[in-house]
């Protein structure tokens, strides 16, 4: 999947935006029914539904895109292997650098998805 750094929102077109970023709304109910997703994925998942002050936008493998947060689009996290969860989950900070060294993870703008 070939990632596109996203437009600031002092200079994006709104609807260019919202056409090239379309994801859908994470709830609760969504994130259950993510099929071959672990326990793990699921449950850092449930707990980005607290994403505040910006949208997050989660790739999925298989290309499903899932917004989390509101307001302007500020990230992206591409997951390529929802194992990342685990390491995420079990070692925090360190399994999130973990995983991403290891490529189940990517970002467009690694600086903006940290902030």
């Amino acid at each position: 999947m070939a990632l596109t750094p996203f437009a600031t929102a002092a200079d994006a077109d709104p609807a260019a935006e919202a056409a090239t970023f379309q994801a859908e709304r994470a709830t609760p109910a969504l994130i259950a029914g993510i099929k071959g997703a672990p326990a793990a994925f699921k449950a850092m998942a449930l707990a980005a539904l607290n994403i505040k002050g910006g949208t997050a936008v989660m790739h999925l493998p298989g290309g499903r895109r899932i917004a989390f947060g509101d307001g302007p689009l500020r990230a992206q996290i591409v997951i390529r292997d929802f194992g990342c969860a685990k390491r995420i989950v079990k070692a925090g900070d360190i399994g999130f650098g973990e995983a991403f060294i290891a490529g189940e993870w990517d970002t467009p703008d690694l600086a903006g998805l940290l902030t």
